[in-house]
């Protein structure tokens, strides 16, 4: 599994479609996701080896800084996992989602 790290100062909804439409247009899809607040998001994916470049250089275009990219050489044609962590960088407090009662 290749490991990315990145951050931004993008709202984090717009961050957010920006990389699920990078995922696709590089040939890959969405396999998880998790959510913490508006803080941070962790974002599985798998993608064709050889588009990683490409989905890198979408992200940095959407505003997404990623922390030391992997080196990409010879890679090939098959699928490879990935997990793309976000920080996201700003002033607003927390997001509050009420959660239901249980039990």
């Amino acid at each position: 599994m290749i490991r990315l790290d990145g951050v931004t100062r993008r709202q984090h909804t717009l961050a957010l479609f920006d990389v699920t439409s990078a995922v696709s247009d590089a040939g890959g899809w969405i396999s998880n996701h998790q959510l913490y607040s508006n803080m941070l998001a962790m974002i599985a994916f798998e993608v064709p080896a050889q588009n990683l470049p490409v989905l890198i250089e979408a992200l940095h275009q959407a505003g997404i800084v990623i922390h030391d990219p992997p080196e990409l050489h010879g890679q090939g044609s098959e699928d490879v996992a990935a997990r793309l962590t976000i920080s996201f960088l700003h002033n607003d407090p927390d997001l509050r989602r009420p959660v239901p009662a249980f039990g």
